[in-house]
């Protein structure tokens, strides 16, 4: 199985002691959106551990059906005037209680790396995760041993 999807990557900086209510926030204010609007789904959220990474911070990771896919959201994204998806007002008054900025951009997976549909199937499930991320040549990441 080859994985032909694109993925949002996002580290959120938050305010205060708000990675829990941020959290919470994305997973059901705007998750259940996104796949309704968007079949962008949830990779996944989790809060980076003041040990391992700058702090208050969250990382996102989204699921996008391809560049095409990717092209729908950020239509929708832009649709309003205010250049932000009116669907979307209160979700965003709302997230900028919680939130300060972030870092986003776009990431191709290794092509043997699960979607979320198969990592849900396999029932894969862990209370921490490692959060690593590699730069390679444009066109290599096949090459990459997993």
């Amino acid at each position: 199985m080859t994985n032909d999807k694109v993925y949002i990557h996002e580290y959120i900086d938050i305010t205060k002691q708000n990675r829990g209510r941020y959290m919470h926030h994305i997973a059901a204010n705007w998750s259940p959106i996104a796949q309704e609007q968007r079949h962008q789904l949830c990779y996944g959220v989790w809060g980076v551990l003041g040990s391992t990474g700058t702090w208050p911070q969250v990382v996102n990771l989204w699921e996008e059906d391809g560049f095409a896919g990717i092209a729908r959201s950020f239509e929708l994204e832009v649709g309003g005037a205010a250049l932000q998806d009116p669907a979307l007002e209160k979700w965003w008054a709302g997230a900028a209680e919680l939130r300060s900025g972030g870092l986003d951009r776009l990431m191709l997976p290794h092509p043997s790396m699960p979607t979320i549909e198969r990592l849900c199937a396999d029932g894969v499930s862990a209370p921490v995760y490692a959060h690593e991320m590699a730069r390679v040549p444009a066109g290599s990441a096949a090459d990459v041993p997993m």
